[in-house]
């Protein structure tokens, strides 16, 4: 149950990765590129893990999570996006990492 309710989660916060994305100045397009890949393959492993039940992909996919963090913070750094929309990526963020860590325990 709860990794269809994190799947949703994962794929709601890939919908809305793009209103986050929308600021970032073409010379650093090489960060949409791989925060995007970041988010897909979260997804991926979310959904080969309910196939297989195999904890290597569900670890994965929470090291995605902390990745993922680390780069939206980074864009709040360089000052592309604001701390309101960081803190609410970032809340959006601990709820996936917390509904995946629930099921690795």
């Amino acid at each position: 149950m709860n990794l269809y309710k994190a799947i949703d989660k994962v794929k709601k916060y890939n919908y809305d990765l793009d209103n986050l994305l929308i600021n970032v100045p073409r010379k650093n397009y090489y960060n949409i590129t791989y925060i995007k890949n970041i988010s897909n393959e979260i997804l991926e492993y979310l959904i080969i893990y309910s196939y297989s039940k195999n904890q290597e992909y569900l670890k994965k996919s929470v090291v995605k999570v902390n990745i993922l963090d680390y780069n939206i913070s980074k864009l709040y750094r360089n000052k592309y996006i604001s701390n309101k929309l960081l803190i609410t990526n970032i809340n959006d963020l601990r709820e996936i990492y917390y509904l995946l860590y629930k099921l690795l325990g």
